[in-house]
């Protein structure tokens, strides 16, 4: 479940939105993609849901720059969130990218990840 970040009552007044089983997989995720994942390239993440992943794993891989995706506006806009409060600079802005569409909004990557999704 992925929570939005409220704007009442002096609560979280930005668009980043949290999804708990982040904290929880982050770092296995993160141990797994040292042996898939290459040196140097772009790494589009498809379905980037709230981006705390995409953050995490931007941090530990300097030299990759990644891409993410989502076909909501309201994740979309979460990734830009998350990446501005993070200070990240390989992340770049998201995506609206359906992957059942035929044609996608990006020629190329060199890795892909992708969440789970519909």
């Amino acid at each position: 479940m992925v929570h939005h970040g409220l704007r009442a009552a002096g609560r979280m007044s930005d668009d980043r939105q949290y999804a708990p089983a982040t904290l929880r997989n982050r770092d296995f995720i993160l141990d797994v993609l040292h042996d898939l994942l290459p040196m140097t390239g772009v790494i589009l993440e498809i379905a980037s849901g709230s981006s705390e992943h995409v953050v995490h794993f931007a941090r530990d891989f300097p030299a990759l720059v990644f891409q993410p995706s989502d076909p909501e506006p309201d994740a979309r806009l979460s990734v830009a969130a998350w990446v501005k409060a993070a200070h990240v600079t390989n992340v770049r802005a998201s995506i609206a990218l359906d992957a059942s569409e035929p044609v996608w909004p990006i020629a190329s990557a060199d890795g892909i990840m992708i969440h789970i999704s519909p």
